[in-house]
Parts: C-alpha cells; structure tokens; sequence
C-alpha cells in the first residue's frame, strides 16, 4: 500500500475516535460529567478533524504527484470522506448542533453519487463539480468546524447567550447546506441523463 492510501486508510480509521469523543464531550447525556476532560476531548476530536481534512488535501497532491494514482486509491478516497463526513454529521445531530432531515438528506445524497460512480466507472467518464456542488462543500466545511470550535468554547464558558446564538445560526446554516446538496444532486442527475452514458447500461 502507497503512501496516500495509507493516509486514506489513517482517516478511516480515525474517523470513529472522532466521533465518540465528540459526542461524548457534546451530548447532554454523555456519562462523562467532569468539564475538563470534556474539554480535551472536545480539543482532541478538533485536532483529528483538522488532521483528517488536510491528510484528505495532502494524499491527493502526492498521488498526481509521483504518479501513485490506484484504482483502490480511487475507490477508496471517496469511500473515506464520505465515511468521515457522515460520520461527523451524525454526531452532530446526536448532539442537537444539525437536523436529522439534513442528515438525512446528505446520506441520501452521497449513496446515489455512490452508486452514479460505480455505474460510470467502466466507462471512465467523470463530471466537473458544480456550483452548488463547490458550495455545498464550502457550507459544510464552516459548519463542521464552527461546531467543533463552539463545542470547545461551550464546554469552558458554558452555555452563555452570545454561543447559543451561534449554534441555532449553525443549525440554520445546515439548510442551506441541504439545499446546496439537493441543487448539486439534481444538476449531476440531470448532466448524466443529457450525455446519454448510462443508455448502454440500462438497456
């Protein structure tokens, strides 16, 4: 295994760390009672976020790079982001910072660009991101880390008035991710039905 799939590989792994800490430094239900170690957690699931995110720019660069590009490499990058995306997103909602019909929507989304993939992949034909695609990205990567950064703030100062407002701005902020979500779904569908590339398949 090359260098960037193992970076690919370190994200997948990493991701379900990520995802208890948060929760476990976030819900309300969390067993952990004591703030401070609420607090390094929350700190500690930033810090793999940030790793993750830029070992997903890095792996990407090195493998055009020196000509390391794979077919598992290819399968696997976008299997690893879309495992931590989801991932993160669903601890979101367990602590009420997203909306299960965001959730929800993502998760359908990322399944049917899935499956639009592996359906296009004999046929080596890819489709330049959109703009609500490039958008999408954009509003999902604020939101992810504004709420791990608000998460951090409110385990030390507490649920003061100035960071609630910030967290229902980032509850809101989700829709317009969701709406971006269903616009680039829609504009990919819809390029793939005017090439006509899927009339061999479906015959």
């Amino acid at each position: 295994m090359n260098v960037p799939n193992k970076l690919t590989l370190s994200r997948l792994l990493i991701t379900p760390f990520a995802f208890f800490m948060f929760v476990l430094s976030a819900n309300t239900y969390s067993p952990i009672e004591n703030t401070c170690v609420k607090t390094v957690l929350s700190i500690l699931t930033l810090l793999l976020v940030i790793y993750m995110e830029l070992s997903d720019l890095i792996d990407g660069k090195i493998a055009r790079k020196n000509n390391l590009v794979t077919d598992l490499g290819k399968v696997f990058d976008p299997f690893s982001d879309m495992f931590m995306h989801l991932s993160l997103f669903f601890a979101f909602v367990l602590s009420s910072y997203m909306s299960m019909i965001v959730f929800a929507v993502c998760l359908w989304r990322e399944l049917i660009m899935l499956l639009m993939r592996n359906l296009l992949s004999s046929r080596s034909v890819s489709f330049p991101a959109n703009i609500f695609g490039k958008s999408k990205t954009m509003l999902f990567a604020i939101i992810t880390f504004l709420t791990l950064i608000l998460n951090i703030l409110l385990n030390i100062l507490g649920e003061v008035r100035a960071l609630m407002i910030l967290k229902d701005v980032i509850y809101c902020l989700g829709f317009l991710g969701l709406i971006a979500t269903l616009m680039s779904l829609v504009i990919y569908l819809i390029n793939i039905k005017k090439s006509h590339i899927l009339d061999s398949i479906t015959k």
